[in-house]
């Protein structure tokens, strides 16, 4: 994976990680869902976008960029 250097995409990446609380803004459904329940046993979907908010736009952390491949999203991540 690389690190996420197009200040943009990364723009719009903080954007949409501020506006956490707002619905639709950040959402975890299907597997994503599954996977929070599971791996982190006890953390809310909120708690978990707060904390990605806080991860990426305040303590500066990484986002790999990763080429969307999964039907039917990736032409219409291109």
């Amino acid at each position: 994976m690389s690190r996420l250097t197009d200040p943009e995409i990364l723009a719009r990446y903080k954007q949409e990680l501020a506006e956490w609380s707002v619905e639709g803004a950040v959402e975890l459904i299907g597997r994503a869902h599954d996977g929070l329940r599971t791996t982190l046993e006890g953390v809310t979907v909120g708690g978990f976008k707060k904390a990605l908010l806080r991860f990426v736009c305040e303590e500066d952390g990484e986002i790999d960029q990763v080429k969307e491949e999964r039907e039917p999203w990736r032409n219409r991540w291109e």
